[in-house]
């Protein structure tokens, strides 16, 4: 029998001399661990990955000045739990995200795609406050598990919120799978499998960001100027390779600066979620 969590890990960095990015504070939680890397970067590990009724919880402190960078151990899959009836209408899990970033910070946030299966309702909701000095590179990605025969696909949201110096420049929910009313709606977006999105914010960008669309094989994608210095790009499609494909398209068509570029670029395999 499944049994549901409710936890929240925390992770702090610090400017050490020079600007190096120290890991001030690490609190792992029963779901999320942390395990330091190089150079000011961190990765997160799942102890279990999160079944219907779980609450969890990550924060993020990046202080002033400090660049810190963090990214999965291996994708989020969203499950039911074996516990439930495959006829009984799932209980939604949840996955809080909260990060803040000092003056002349910079964070780097490169997760694994989340894979929505075995008839889950799951929830990921990320909330980003940023000092007006400050940067962010956020990737978004996931997708919908179809390999298993004898289990329909999951329902997976996601929600992005981004604040900068009090004052919000983005607020986005996307989702795929049965569970969404207006997932196969050729308005948003037509019943796709996959999703890849980034928000760049980059306050030293003194050129002007492009709407822009574009696509590979079928997956389409678009550039959004955001009220700030800042980009949101959305791409959609059955395949997440195809989506990541037309993101870096995007991240030429719409002026984005080489720096923010390269860290988004710095993908792991697509491994089994691709």
């Amino acid at each position: 029998m499944s049994r549901s969590r409710a936890s929240v890990a925390s992770i702090h960095f610090r400017a050490g001399i020079g600007g190096q990015p120290v890991l001030e504070a690490m609190h792992p939680s029963a779901a999320h661990t942390f395990q330091p890397d190089r150079w000011g970067a961190a990765v997160i590990g799942s102890a279990a990955h999160p079944v219907a009724g779980d609450r969890l919880g990550v924060n993020i402190r990046v202080g002033v000045g400090c660049g810190a960078e963090l990214r999965t151990a291996a994708p989020t899959v969203a499950r039911t739990g074996s516990g439930r009836p495959v006829w009984a209408d799932p209980a939604e899990s949840l996955l809080e995200v909260a990060a803040s970033v000092a003056s002349d910070g910079m964070l780097t946030w490169r997760p694994d795609p989340g894979v929505a299966t075995d008839r889950c309702s799951h929830r990921n909701s990320a909330t980003i406050e940023l000092a007006g000095s400050a940067r962010l590179v956020w990737r978004d990605e996931f997708v919908l598990d179809h390999r298993r025969e004898l289990l329909a696909p999951g329902t997976w949201t996601s929600r992005i919120r981004v604040v900068r110096d009090g004052w919000p420049i983005l607020c986005s929910e996307l989702a795929v799978g049965p569970g969404s009313a207006h997932w196969e709606s050729p308005a948003v977006l037509e019943g796709a499998k996959a999703v890849s999105q980034a928000v760049i914010v980059d306050p030293g960008h003194t050129e002007v960001w492009r709407a822009a669309r574009s696509t590979h094989g079928p997956a389409t994608g678009v550039a959004l100027p955001l009220a700030g210095p800042a980009i949101h790009l959305v791409a959609w499609g059955d395949d997440l390779f195809d989506c990541r494909s037309t993101i870096e398209r995007l991240l030429t068509d719409a002026g984005v600066p080489t720096w923010a570029a390269g860290r988004w670029l710095r993908s792991p395999k697509l491994g089994a979620a691709g």
